[in-house]
């Protein structure tokens, strides 16, 4: 799992997206026990860009507990990698791709 960390959100977005490239940007917010089921996209590469709270994120076989307070950090899914999300505290953040693209869900 690629991790960057960030004193804080606006860091973490600058430094995850290029200047002078489009990119798909969406703005989430789960509740506590939320989960966003295991998923890929075929053509994008997907970023998480969050800075407060607690979660879980599952990219393939690996899985991390995230419990942010004082830093930020972005996230890279790669194109064609099954990645979740559950929220153990409710949480806003940032979903970043590359370009546009439909997620598949795994059965």
């Amino acid at each position: 799992m690629k991790i960057k960390e960030y004193k804080n959100l606006a860091e973490a977005i600058d430094g995850t997206i290029k200047r002078d490239k489009d990119y798909i940007l969406l703005k989430h917010s789960l509740g506590k026990g939320t989960e966003i089921k295991t998923h890929f996209h075929k053509r994008a590469n997907e970023f998480i860009v969050i800075d407060s709270g607690k979660l879980i994120i599952k990219l393939g076989k690996e899985e991390k507990l995230f419990n942010l307070k004082n830093k930020a950090v972005s996230i890279l899914f790669p194109k064609q990698r099954v990645h979740s999300l559950l929220a153990i505290s409710p949480i806003t953040y940032f979903v970043i791709r590359d370009k546009k693209d439909i997620s598949i869900y795994k059965k």
